[in-house]
């Protein structure tokens, strides 16, 4: 609930202070899985399934120097359009770097989150790596990324906005907060100052936008 928490906490300043837009850092993944300019393509390969991703930046000295994608290595494999399990030895000889796309879009993690989705749009690419002053890498931004924070910025405006009919004495924070520290429903809805029919009221509403899965305890 971290991410939806930050996200309604934003949401009620823009609505005091001045509008607020979603940047890059509010949906980019941080614990980015990374190879080296010189890692063999059979490297990358295993950490393409292991961690079920399409793409690996490529580091030289911190910096990014290139990305791999998951396509490269398939046409790479199928090589003139035929698959040789001989050839599977050149994976291991292979290094990254000749396979990687050299010239990468990147961006700031403080990039308006409407910006990065016009530059996947005129570019063409399905992800953007994130970098710092420095041009290191503190992050990678996919197009799942950005539904999941348009998904995300929806649920914050609608329960904020009470558009499913339910006001809260508290706020959802309030209740999240107390749902992660794995409380019961009688102990949240003494909290909270509010009946357990409210409460489960709450939980259907959060299980609609599957916030919360199962049974209250």
């Amino acid at each position: 609930f971290s991410r939806l928490k930050v996200l309604l906490k934003k949401f009620r300043r823009a609505r005091i202070v001045e509008p607020k837009r979603l940047l890059v850092k509010d949906v980019m993944v941080r614990d980015v899985k990374f190879v080296s300019k010189d890692s063999s393509v059979r490297e990358a390969l295993g950490l393409f399934v292991k961690y079920r991703i399409s793409a690996l930046p490529v580091l030289d000295e911190g910096k990014i120097v290139g990305i791999l994608s998951e396509s490269d290595v398939l046409d790479f494999v199928m090589k003139d359009g035929k698959f040789d399990v001989s050839d599977l030895e050149r994976l291991e000889t292979t290094k990254v770097s000749k396979l990687m796309t050299k010239k990468v879009l990147t961006v700031d993690s403080s990039l308006p989150l409407e910006e990065a989705m016009k530059a996947m749009i005129r570019k063409k690419v399905n992800r953007l790596p994130v970098v710092d002053s420095d041009g290191r890498l503190v992050g990678i931004v996919s197009k799942w990324d950005l539904l999941r924070g348009l998904n995300e910025l929806f649920i914050v405006k609608s329960l904020s906005e009470g558009k499913d009919g339910l006001v809260m004495k508290g706020s959802v924070e309030e209740l999240l907060d107390l749902l992660d520290a794995g409380y019961d429903v009688e102990t949240i809805s003494k909290k909270l100052g509010i009946t357990k029919k409210e409460l489960e009221k709450w939980m259907k509403v959060l299980k609609k936008y599957g916030l919360v899965s199962g049974k209250s305890k």
